[in-house]
């Protein structure tokens, strides 16, 4: 990632309002294909079979995610998460500069799906300025990622199945920079891998008394109902 170019990583209320370089004009959608490894690992692929990131997972230690750019050949780690298991918050690590840690701005999410992002907007005056604003994961007939100030969609998961190959398609719709891109991919993979391990658990377990917090996550949010679902709207699944 280049810091000078791209806008920065969300960053959190109390944090400086770093400058950005102004927004494009609305670019077309991105369409990310997330495919999972017999290992358990996951390849994100571009429409043109690019490979965009590779998502390693640990279940012994923390960080629980890693996203690398690229196919995982080389490490160029752009982002991790340590999934809760106490608290109700996914702590998200962001590098401006691939993985290069003092160069890491943290978000948070909750376990709903809610998390703020500094993204840059234009003003009444036609000026572009950064703004803090709200977005959540919400399932609706499907998984959307909405601006809760302007209700503007910002991404959409397509196809969400589990034990298959290919898991879902991830399609966002705003020019708001390379590092909002990445926390997209890294929320989206977040929330389908908790999901994941709650669907892989036995039957008895699954439906059962939910006592974990990644397994009060799903429920919370309501994103239990989207296994083996999918979402219109033009995606290739």
């Amino acid at each position: 990632m280049n810091a000078a170019s791209d806008p920065p990583p969300p960053y959190q209320a109390q944090d400086p309002v770093p400058s950005i370089a102004p927004p494009v004009q609305r670019a077309q959608s991105t369409f990310y294909h997330v495919y999972r490894s017999y290992f358990g690992d996951y390849k994100v692929l571009l429409d043109d079979k690019t490979p965009s990131f590779y998502i390693k997972i640990r279940k012994l230690r923390t960080p629980d995610l890693i996203v690398h750019r690229g196919s995982g050949d080389y490490d160029r780690e752009v982002a991790n998460c340590k999934f809760p298991e106490f608290s109700n918050l996914y702590e998200m690590n962001l590098f401006r500069e691939a993985n290069n840690k003092s160069s890491i701005v943290q978000a948070k999410m909750t376990l709903d799906g809610h998390f703020t992002a500094t993204v840059p907007v234009t003003d009444i005056t036609g000026a572009t300025i950064n703004a803090q604003r709200l977005f959540t994961w919400k399932h609706t007939s499907g998984l959307m990622l909405i601006d809760e100030e302007t209700s503007q969609t910002a991404a959409v998961v397509h196809c969400m199945a589990f034990g298959l190959t290919k898991c879902f398609v991830l399609e966002t719709q705003v020019p708001y920079g390379d590092g909002f891109q990445v926390l997209l991919v890294a929320s989206a993979m977040v929330i389908y891998e908790n999901l994941r391990r709650e669907y892989s658990k036995p039957s008895a377990a699954r439906h059962g008394p939910r006592t974990g917090a990644r397994a009060a996550a799903a429920s919370q949010a309501g994103f239990v109902g989207l296994v083996g679902g999918s979402i219109g709207g033009g995606a290739s699944c």
